[in-house]
């Protein structure tokens, strides 16, 4: 089995007014390995992901990056990904968007 990059243990982010986005979520994502998250709309999977990559704060459980210091990155909803694209070079445009290296 190839290494652990990011795990987290019972999971769960509330908003500030204590409404429950993701309850009691374990798992475990090792390198190489290609990862879905689907649900219907609402259901946290978008809060999930920013909470793994480390862009939005947990209100409980554990989030081990493995030692990862920068961004953990994670192609978002389909809606925004461009289909005459590859995957690479939806995954390079969007980066490059993100750091404002396009005009």
């Amino acid at each position: 089995m190839s290494a652990v990059l990011v795990a987290a243990q019972a999971l769960a982010v509330e908003t500030t007014r204590g409404a429950l986005l993701v309850d009691d979520v374990s798992l475990t994502l090792h390198a190489g390995e290609l990862v879905v998250v689907v649900g219907p709309s609402g259901a946290g999977k978008t809060t999930l992901l920013q909470a793994l990559a480390g862009l939005r704060g947990a209100s409980s459980g554990r989030i081990d990056r493995a030692g990862i210091t920068g961004a953990v990155g994670y192609v978002p909803q389909d809606d925004i990904v461009h289909g005459e694209l590859t995957v690479d070079e939806n995954v390079r445009f969007a980066a490059r968007l993100r750091v404002g290296l396009l005009p």
